[in-house]
């Protein structure tokens, strides 16, 4: 993981003087606020549990928001998101074996506000879906509990600056699965670790390298 680190980080500068002058940061910066929303129950507000996916009754998103603002002025190389599973579900009519458990989840930046107090499917903010931050495998988190996954990606980097830089504007991301087929007899979903979970697994957070 070090040794894939830095030749990412060597290869991003002109030089090898260009990167012997940097002095690198890493700074983990837990979530302000989250929230998940659920079109299954579109009034209600679950600002203490987050599930991705879909299922009968439609589909599962999850709102996260970190304070950045600390890193006004600073060069972000490097932002992971991070999440933790806490176990999911998948089943559909036929026979279970034929139910693919993997997760496709994907991460688009939020446009407007929302609080994780009163936010529901019906009032969600708006996200701009032409902002593929990342999309990434969730595998089969009936059974891979406890697993922790990363989102990064440049757009992140480049999202986490404009937060920084312009903290009036940082409204967060969504994350949904791409698995958007929704039937009577399908469902699957992964739930996962929220900013309110105190032990194991880890709570989300966004993890900054910055110089």
């Amino acid at each position: 993981m070090l040794q894939n680190y830095l030749f990412w980080f060597f290869q991003r500068c002109s030089s090898p003087d260009e990167a012997l002058s940097y002095s690198l940061y890493t700074e983990e910066f837990p979530a302000i606020q989250d929230a998940g929303i659920s079109e299954a129950a579109p009034t209600i507000n679950y600002n203490t549990r987050a599930t991705i996916g879909t299922s009968a009754d439609g589909r599962h998103y999850y709102l996260v928001q970190f304070d950045v603002s600390s890193l006004h002025g600073k060069t972000i190389d490097k932002a992971v998101l991070q999440f933790t599973t806490q176990g999911g579900s998948c089943w559909s009519s036929h026979l279970r074996y034929v139910c693919n458990r993997d997760i496709h989840v994907v991460a688009y930046p939020v446009t407007t506000s929302w609080n994780e107090r009163i936010v529901a499917w019906n009032t969600a903010p708006q996200f701009d879906e032409t902002k593929e931050l990342e999309k990434i495998i969730v595998d089969d988190p009936i059974w891979n509990k406890n697993t922790m996954y990363e989102i990064s990606s440049a757009e992140l980097d480049d999202i986490v600056w404009q937060w920084a830089h312009d903290k009036d504007n940082n409204y967060g991301i969504v994350l949904m699965s791409t698995d958007e087929t929704i039937t009577y007899f399908n469902q699957k979903d992964v739930v996962i670790a929220t900013k309110d979970q105190k032990t194991n697994p880890a709570a989300v957070q966004l993890v900054v390298t910055y110089h």
